[in-house]
């Protein structure tokens, strides 16, 4: 093998994983469904994360509110529990909860909301939100803070 093609394929070898990583995101939306980003909360021992987060949608998108979400994991961890069922997400929406919840530190969504907003333009835009909430233990807190995210995706009207 010459030089070229060893330099080559080490390189194949270093960054082919981290293109997956990033097309990895877009993997969560189901088939025929669009992303549209991510929320994304952290927290630590001394500030819990604790809030709403929102998201708009795409200009113009349109949802088949005949998709309705049938199951979702909305907790991590020990001690944090959420009472969120799949029929609490807005139909033709569809989220991927997911964080850290090992080594005392715990995640949990709950509250999904979808809302229009006005544009100046005077069209309207959806906007989803959810509650994210995440905890560190006191025995936890030498290995890091928690995270949580949410991947939303949507189906969209045909």
């Amino acid at each position: 093998m010459t030089r070229a093609c060893t330099y080559l394929a080490a390189l194949i070898v270093l960054f082919v994983p981290f293109l997956s990583l990033a097309q990895g995101v877009h993997d969560r939306c189901p088939a025929d469904f669009r992303y549209v980003g991510t929320l994304k909360g952290t927290g630590s021992f001394v500030e819990l994360l604790d809030k709403t987060l929102e998201i708009k949608f795409p200009e113009n998108a349109t949802l088949d509110t005949s998709y309705q979400q049938t199951k979702v994991v909305a907790d991590g961890g020990k001690g944090e529990h959420s009472n969120l069922c799949p029929q609490d997400i807005p139909k033709g929406v569809h989220i991927v909860p997911y964080g850290q919840g090992e080594s005392g530190k715990a995640w949990v969504v709950s509250d999904p909301r979808l809302k229009t907003v006005s544009q100046a333009d005077g069209k309207t835009r959806y906007v989803f939100g959810m509650h994210l909430h995440c905890t560190v233990d006191e025995y936890a807190r030498q290995f890091g803070g928690c995270a949580v995210n949410v991947d939303v995706c949507y189906k969209p009207q045909k």
